[in-house]
């Protein structure tokens, strides 16, 4: 069914893609001061977290890529809510699960949410109400080592955001 829906998506949305990297260097220092206290609650500390919040505050700028499409009505309906999909691979397949309202959390509630969901998904433990009513979805295929990637949308949401492996590399300054 996961394959029926992405190749649903695939063939009735409109998918175009930006390619870009940034500089993460600051959200790593970040992530590497808090590591401690998250460690300390028993917390894996990733960046996922960092992105969520980012993709959250990005999206209340941009409300049209926090929607769904109604097809039947034709409307672009916003969402006043932000539920955050994470995409995890599973040896069953890919599956969704949803930090509901991300907005009112903290980047430690969500980094432990985003542990609980990988490990019911892994052993087949999501209940339904955690994969229904995502607004928005990110997949990281950095996790398996990847930079870029081309994400489909998973629909009703109207975009999707695709991250890549952090790494370090040299860049030119001024």
């Amino acid at each position: 069914s996961i394959a029926e829906h992405m190749t649903q998506s695939k063939y009735t949305a409109p998918h175009a893609v930006e390619m870009t990297d940034a500089d993460v260097t600051e959200m790593a220092k970040v992530r590497e001061k808090e590591k401690g206290a998250a460690d300390n609650k028993g917390i894996h500390l990733t960046f996922l977290p960092f992105i969520v919040r980012a993709v959250v505050a990005a999206l209340k700028k941009n409300p049209y890529l926090n929607a769904s499409i109604d097809t039947a009505k034709g409307e672009i309906i916003t969402k006043s809510y932000y539920n955050i999909g994470i995409a995890v691979d599973t040896p069953h397949g890919l599956v969704v699960p949803n930090i509901k309202k991300a907005d009112s959390k903290s980047i430690l509630d969500i980094a432990h949410e985003i542990e609980v969901f990988a490990e019911q998904a892994r052993n087949k433990e999501l209940k339904l109400e955690d994969i229904k009513g995502g607004t928005f979805t990110i997949t990281n295929y950095g996790s398996v080592g990847g930079t870029y990637g081309m994400p489909i949308i998973n629909q009703p949401e109207v975009a999707i955001l695709g991250t890549g492996r952090i790494e370090d590399k040299p860049v030119v300054r001024n």
